[in-house]
């Protein structure tokens, strides 16, 4: 997956979103792709995940190791199989409209039949990330007066 950015401005909180990504046992209930999310370890600034992702009857598995400054910055970092690397950045601005956020991720997948199946896929996926959490939002938190994301 090539380095993926996306900017949005919406009308929640950086509270409110950060709590919507940490939370993420919750994203096979709503982030495309994502079959299980178990927290394996959590500290007040890191948690320690095992996730499951997959397209048909293609899937994935990995650690990964999320690094928490609530409520500005949450970064994810993996390095095992099906990645060589994994890195996934998001940034919370308040702004008098609600939250400014970047969304940033790089994917390089290791060599092996799985990774060449799912390079596609992941590629739309990061593009699909962002919206499905502020779809989220919405769902959880009600539909704002405000930007809407842009």
């Amino acid at each position: 997956m090539p380095f993926h950015e996306k900017a949005l401005l919406v009308p929640y909180s950086p509270e409110e979103m950060f709590d919507l990504v940490v939370d993420v046992e919750r994203y096979p209930e709503f982030v495309p792709g994502y079959r299980e999310v178990t927290i394996v370890r959590r500290e007040p600034a890191c948690l320690y995940t095992l996730q499951a992702v997959g397209l048909g009857a293609v899937q994935a598995r990995f650690h990964s190791v999320a690094g928490l400054e609530r409520p500005r910055r949450i970064r994810i970092h993996a390095e095992e199989s099906p990645f060589d690397l994994l890195e996934i950045e998001w940034l919370f601005e308040p702004v008098p409209e609600g939250c400014r956020i970047n969304f940033r991720a790089d994917a390089h997948l290791a060599e092996g039949l799985t990774a060449r199946l799912l390079q596609p896929w992941f590629e739309r996926l990061a593009e699909s990330i962002p919206p499905a959490f502020v779809a989220r939002a919405r769902k959880l938190y009600g539909q704002r007066v405000g930007p809407g994301p842009r």
